[in-house]
């Protein structure tokens, strides 16, 4: 075990950089309050926690736990279980193979080529947008309360999808046969191939938008 940490003649110390070697395979563990983490080239699992400051972590083995409250994160190149959160600001996720969960109030949720079998991702006050394998037998589910939702699926995908939105609108790229009703509060449903994956849509005054992988989110070729 490693341990640094700061302090000063009378407690708490000023302004501080510091930067720490370790070998690729050994867990990382940081925390504090008015702290930016930069994590690069690691192999192994992480956990994070600071409540003023961004945190970026690149790599991981196992598993990366990662949270800021006024700051945003950003993970990439992750194998293993991921889990963001923030409160004020965005979370980004990409190239991660494993099951990732992402969080945040007041920011947008953007996860790209994601490879997991279980994906959940929320925000009140921003978008969510994911562009990612789906799995046979797979769970993904994606809520904003303010902002849009943008799921991107690919053409072979098997998926049962359920749709609820109350002020804003469902678009699809795809041919689909809906189910439910289609007033003001929508809670829809349909099946993509043989329906194997379960994925779940909900925005309460956003737009939700179905893609095919590599549409921009106003092109609808």
């Amino acid at each position: 075990v490693v341990s640094v940490e700061t302090s000063g003649r009378y407690g708490v110390a000023g302004a501080a950089d510091l930067v720490v070697t370790v070998p690729v395979g050994m867990a990382v563990e940081v925390s504090g309050v008015e702290l930016d983490v930069t994590i690069e080239g690691c192999r192994c699992a992480m956990r994070v926690e600071t409540v003023q400051g961004d945190v970026v972590a690149s790599g991981g083995e196992g598993s990366a736990a990662l949270t800021s409250v006024e700051g945003s994160v950003s993970v990439t190149g992750v194998n293993g279980k991921v889990q963001v959160q923030s409160v004020n600001d965005d979370v980004t996720v990409r190239d991660v193979t494993g099951d990732v969960s992402a969080e945040t109030v007041n920011g947008d949720v953007t996860l790209e080529r994601i490879r997991g079998s279980s994906v959940e991702a929320s925000t009140i006050n921003g978008d969510i947008t994911f562009d990612g394998e789906i799995r046979k037998g797979g769970s993904y589910g994606f809520t904003s309360h303010q902002g849009d939702v943008r799921v991107a699926v690919p053409a072979n995908a098997d998926a049962t999808i359920r749709v609820n939105t109350f002020n804003g609108s469902f678009e699809s790229d795809f041919p689909v046969t809906l189910q439910g009703p289609t007033g003001r509060s929508k809670r829809l449903s349909f099946t993509l191939g043989a329906g194997g994956a379960a994925i779940d849509l909900e925005s309460f005054s956003g737009d939700i938008r179905l893609l095919k992988p590599g549409a921009r989110p106003g092109n609808k070729n």
